[in-house]
């Protein structure tokens, strides 16, 4: 079992406060003669729509960069932290009024399926490409269905703003100088 305080430190807190906040076993520590709390009686996490749509925006991003770079163990990489925040996103019914998981599982889910199959088959750059650009249509169809069609995202071109490298090993060359 997660306790609230470990749930939380997912979300900035310090390890430390974490460790010294938890019991044994995941519990939420309880001042001496207090019974121990159990996870039904902690409050829900309130999980906020902006900081999954954000995380799926720059993971989606970083997959696209590593689409571009031919680098097959990115690609696949960062197409899973797609996929664990769409399980995320899943658990949210509705947020002001909007439906989410719905349109996220008609809309997003297929398309991010797809595009696991074109990388498990290791299909051409193009057609994994083009199912990548699918992607990032279907997020902008979630965005109108959802009447926040003011939201566009765009496929990942141009220099990578991250201070990461995309390119496949075998696409480096190694006889120039690192920038």
């Amino acid at each position: 079992m997660i306790c609230r305080n470990t749930l939380l430190a997912m979300f900035g807190l310090s390890v430390p406060l974490v460790l010294a906040a938890c019991g044994p076993a995941g519990k939420a520590a309880n001042p001496p003669g207090e019974p121990a709390a159990t996870l039904e009686e902690e409050a829900p996490v309130d999980i906020e729509l902006a900081k999954l749509m954000g995380d799926m925006q720059h993971h989606s991003a970083k997959l696209g960069y590593a689409i571009a770079g031919h680098n097959h163990p990115l690609a696949t990489f960062y197409l899973e932290e797609v996929h664990e925040v769409l399980g995320e996103l899943m658990t949210v019914e509705a947020d002001d009024g909007m439906p989410i998981a719905h349109p996220a599982g008609v809309i997003l889910e297929p398309a991010l399926e797809a595009l696991e199959s074109k990388l498990a088959a290791k299909q051409s750059w193009s057609e994994i490409s083009y199912q990548y650009e699918l992607v990032i249509e279907s997020c902008n169809r979630c965005h109108l269905a959802t009447e926040h069609g003011f939201i566009e995202i765009l496929p990942a071109r141009g220099e990578p703003p991250f201070n990461q490298r995309f390119a496949a090993a075998e696409d480096l060359h190694l006889d120039r100088p690192v920038r």
